[in-house]
């Protein structure tokens, strides 16, 4: 009985003897976020914090955004939407850092949705829980989303429309104490008199 080789089988047994032959490969395993050696120590710090009280809004919100600031999104919505649902009184600020979150991630529909719902908590909660600045601030960050929202444009693909549309929609204040004070204007010089020797004849 004859075994005839053909190109199959050379293939096969080429590849066979890679495998055998080659070196293994190192496989080596790292952080998935490296952010600064102080930051992850706040990381942990909010976590601890958020371990103890689930409800801590305040913790939650610097948690979010500490995670936001080192492109984790996807956990600092977890965390301060977990937070929202458990808190009541200071829930806002939760919920302004699950918008922040979204708005990182050009989501401007959910960034919105949830700004509108941190707006209606801080409302809700009264100045000793949510303070004047607080509320303006949220009021003002809501305005540009809901602007951003109803012009209808995509940010993703059109992005400085979207930027247009949301200061055609603004007003702009200036406030005149902050402006630095105008040049005296120069006088107009006057026409020299007759008694001055002016007239020519």
């Amino acid at each position: 009985m004859r075994f005839r080789v053909g190109i199959v089988d050379l293939c096969v047994a080429i590849v066979v003897l890679a495998v055998i032959l080659l070196p293994e490969r190192s496989v080596t395993v790292g952080h998935a976020y490296e952010p600064k050696p102080g930051r992850l120590r706040e990381i942990a710090l909010e976590q601890a914090r958020l371990a103890v009280a689930p409800d801590n809004s305040e913790a939650a919100d610097r948690l979010a955004r500490l995670l936001t600031d080192v492109g984790q999104t996807d956990w600092a919505i977890q965390v301060a939407g977990s937070a929202a649902k458990h808190s009541d009184r200071v829930s806002w600020r939760a919920l302004l850092a699950v918008s922040t979150a979204h708005a990182e991630r050009i989501e401007v529909v959910d960034a919105h949705r949830y700004a509108k719902l941190a707006l209606d908590a801080c409302l809700a909660a009264g100045p000793e829980q949510c303070p004047v600045d607080e509320r303006v601030r949220i009021s003002l960050y809501f305005d540009q989303l809901d602007a951003g929202v109803k012009s209808g444009i995509d940010p993703r693909i059109d992005p400085a429309g979207y930027q247009r549309a949301v200061l055609a929609a603004m007003r702009i204040i200036r406030y005149r104490g902050s402006m630095p004070p105008e040049a005296p204007t120069s006088p107009e010089k006057d026409e020299p008199s007759p008694d001055q020797g002016g007239t020519q004849r």
